[in-house]
């Protein structure tokens, strides 16, 4: 006998509740301990689950990690751009946008850090980097809608490749990030760079 409609959704209703529970639970010990000294045993007792229940949902502290980064990296995708002044310069628009993700990073830089070194060995993870690629590919189409509109006002070049410009303007950014999650420079310096950089591109994007 097949399992009735009902019953499924309830079911899921209720593997998705347990899951947002792991992850509250998870971030919380995140910010509390530091990732490196969080464990999964930690994660469970605190969410009043078995162990061996966490790892129904997950299977290792690396997917925990990236489970609340996606969660919270969607969300302040929405925030960023829910947020934006009016009436102002793209390059004030950009630099809004990615202060939002600097913000978030400096809360915890040391989870960050480990998020940001996962992201680098997600080949093998095929459901994983497929939910990072389409973060980025979310954050570089809202860029580029940005960048559109300032095309419209006569700001940048006619002839301009809004995605491609949008793509540049996400790794100038990822790369300003990532030296300053390894120390390379204080946040304001980090700002300052990513500012710098973002009117050196524009330059060429106005000429």
């Amino acid at each position: 006998m097949s399992e009735k409609p009902a019953s499924k959704g309830l079911r899921e209703k209720n593997k998705q509740q347990k899951l947002e529970s792991i992850l509250k639970v998870a971030r919380e010990l995140f910010a509390e301990k530091g990732y490196e000294d969080t464990t999964t045993r930690e994660v469970a007792e605190r969410a009043q689950i078995a162990t061996g229940t966490l790892f129904l949902y997950v299977k290792d502290k690396q997917d925990l990690l990236l489970l609340v980064f996606y969660e919270d990296i969607g969300r302040l995708i929405n925030e960023a751009f829910a947020d934006l002044p009016a009436q102002v310069s793209l390059l004030d628009e950009l630099i809004t946008i990615f202060r939002h993700f600097f913000s978030f990073y400096q809360r915890d830089p040391s989870t960050a850090q480990a998020y940001i070194k996962e992201q680098l060995f997600l080949r093998g993870k095929v459901g994983y980097y497929r939910k990072t690629m389409d973060l980025i590919e979310r954050l570089i189409h809202q860029i580029s809608l940005r960048i559109e509109q300032a095309r419209q006002r006569g700001e940048v070049r006619q002839d301009l490749d809004v995605e491609m410009a949008a793509t540049n303007f996400f790794a100038l950014y990822y790369g300003v990030l990532t030296d300053w999650l390894w120390g390379e420079y204080e946040l304001e310096k980090a700002l300052q760079l990513l500012h710098r950089s973002f009117e050196l591109q524009l330059r060429g994007l106005c000429s």
